[in-house]
């Protein structure tokens, strides 16, 4: 009985700095979070909102202003961290900045973003949209009045007639 007693109160203490491990070693890599960045989840991307230890809240870039709440265990990575990371490592090792953005995941994702100067819609330039993709974010882009970009998407599809 005695042993069993052991075993028993051994497992739990085991099992609670486990999980006190776990924690801690989470709340290390969410440190370097910032709200807005760009993750990767099992099931796509997302814009990332907010967090605790358990959840994660997110939007999706077509629809930002549509958050869910999402278990921890869902995320695979945040992908503007990992950047940023990766810029810092650079600059700490080259000892000058490295010709990248530091945010340059986050800056290629969002469907605002610019890559040499061009309009990017969801990763690729809008100069590289087929004529059906530009339809179809032409109307995603009046939709949310965003009629910078539904300008230049017009430009595009006016090259295709």
């Amino acid at each position: 009985m005695q042993i069993f007693s052991i075993i028993l109160i051994a497992t739990v203490v085991f099992v609670f700095l486990i999980r006190k491990s776990v924690r801690n070693a989470r709340k290390r890599k969410m440190s370097t979070w910032q709200v807005g960045d760009i993750i990767i989840l099992t099931t796509g991307e997302g814009i990332l909102r907010g967090w605790t230890l358990d959840f994660i809240y997110i939007s999706k870039q077509d629809s930002p202003k549509t958050t869910k709440k999402l278990k921890i265990n869902r995320l695979e990575y945040n992908k503007s961290a990992y950047w940023r990371n990766n810029f810092d490592e650079c600059q700490k090792t080259m000892g000058v900045e490295p010709q990248f953005n530091r945010d340059a995941v986050a800056s290629m994702a969002s469907s605002n973003g610019r890559r040499n100067g061009s309009k990017i819609i969801d990763g690729k330039s809008i100069e590289l949209l087929t004529e059906i993709e530009c339809q179809i974010y032409l109307k995603e882009c009046l939709k949310d009045e965003d009629y910078e970009t539904a300008e230049l998407i017009k430009k595009q599809l006016e090259k295709y007639r």
